[in-house]
């Protein structure tokens, strides 16, 4: 499984979350993939958390988690000496992963194709090559606020807020990766029945609009009128994170037949028949009412507790696990769902496996450090011509490091 693309060579250029996240889903799958890095590391080596709160070039988790098994090489690509560098290096490239500022993408690319006509490009930006917003440059929250995610999933109970969603760091970028990285896999099968390269792109806001949430469809099918969350947040309980004696557990539980469901099993069946809380309207208005004993009863019971009885009433209903409790629970470790390897200068690290394995297979999911800033640039450049003393000349004037 761990070898379905080892007969891929792919680049990637750009230093980011996105582009690591795509690189990664070949990189782990065999794929010789090189790291072309920003000459102060990007973003990718600049992200916390880092190793014991120390922020070096070398101790981002964002970097030990998204670039293992690959190479890295440093080089001003935006110089003339940077580019020609690009010119040579992409002579058995398939495919090269480029997240930078449209017109720098637009110029790695022309040079890509004059250099080999046979490699393919994959260009990662918030809005495109093209149109009236492709120099914008954007955050994180700006891209989900332009999605529509913030405008439907605002946390706040009051209808007329507009407080954004608290999603968690890297949420927009790792998504965006992820669609890039499927896309690649796509370039990369079309190519191996049709040789010649292929050139596309993913623009990060398209990439979240069409998304596991999108509500375009919805949207379409109801005129126009949205059940945004906060208009009907206060009627939205049992949902969200609930705290238990031992931790927390997390319901979906508050449209039928849940909620009656969550009302017998809490020990309240005649709510299952109150039409104050089965009639939405009225609903809001006993929200405290329901808080009050639900409350007490979660906290004399465990989490592990409150999920078996859920289960056994049909609640959607889970505990919220730590690390350490997902970890060692005990089908993760029947599934080896974690695997652990040793970075340099770190130590072991613990980290997701892939959810996915040959048919009943009992295989152990290997990952390889990720390399330290630069660590391959003398000997990547050297096996396409470099001499010794044209080397040092570019570190010299500052194209390589």
């Amino acid at each position: 499984m761990q070898e379905l693309f080892a007969e891929y060579n792919i680049i990637e250029i750009g230093s980011s979350i996105a582009s690591s996240a795509a690189g990664k889903q070949f990189s782990d799958f065999g794929s010789n993939v090189l790291k072309i890095e920003k000459m102060d590391g990007g973003e990718i080596r600049r992200a916390p958390p880092f190793f014991e709160d120390n922020p070096t070039l070398e101790s981002s988790g964002m970097h030990i988690f998204l670039d293992t098994g690959k190479k890295s090489i440093v080089i001003d690509y935006l110089s003339t000496s940077g580019i020609e560098i690009i010119s040579k290096i992409v002579s058995n490239i398939d495919l090269v992963i480029i997240d930078e500022k449209p017109d720098t993408a637009l110029k790695i690319i022309e040079v890509i194709k004059s250099a080999n006509v046979n490699t393919s490009t994959l260009a990662i930006s918030p809005h495109g090559l093209n149109g009236p917003y492709s120099s914008r440059l954007e955050s994180d929250l700006s891209i989900f606020a332009q999605s529509t995610r913030l405008a439907r999933q605002r946390p706040s109970m009051d209808k007329d807020s507009l407080a954004p969603v608290g999603y968690a760091p890297y949420t927009t970028a790792m998504q965006v990766g992820l669609t890039a990285g499927a896309l690649a896999s796509a370039i990369l099968w079309k190519n191996k029945n049709n040789p010649n390269a292929y050139h596309a792109e993913v623009s990060a806001v398209e990439a979240l609009a069409s998304n596991v949430d999108t509500p375009f469809v919805a949207w379409a099918l109801t005129d126009g009128v949205m059940n945004y969350a906060p208009a009907s947040g206060r009627a939205a309980y049992p949902t969200g994170v609930y705290e238990c004696s031992d931790g927390h557990v997390q319901f979906t539980g508050a449209d039928s037949p849940f909620f009656e469901r969550c009302c017998i099993a809490i020990g309240r069946p005649e709510w299952a028949e109150d039409e104050r809380f089965l009639d939405l309207n009225q609903k809001p208005d006993h929200r405290e009412e329901f808080l009050a004993h639900i409350t007490p009863w979660l906290k004399q019971r465990t989490k592990l507790e409150v999920f078996k009885i859920m289960q056994e009433a049909k609640v959607l209903c889970t505990p919220v696990f730590t690390v350490e409790e997902a970890i060692n629970d005990p089908q993760a470790i029947a599934r080896k769902s974690f695997t652990r390897f040793q970075q340099d200068g770190i130590g072991e690290i613990v980290s997701p496996a892939y959810p996915f394995k040959e048919y009943m297979s009992d295989e152990e999911w290997i990952l390889r450090p990720a390399p330290k800033f630069g660590e391959h640039s003398a000997s990547i450049l050297s096996s396409i011509g470099y001499s010794s003393t044209e080397l040092q000349a570019l570190f010299r004037i500052g194209v390589i490091r």
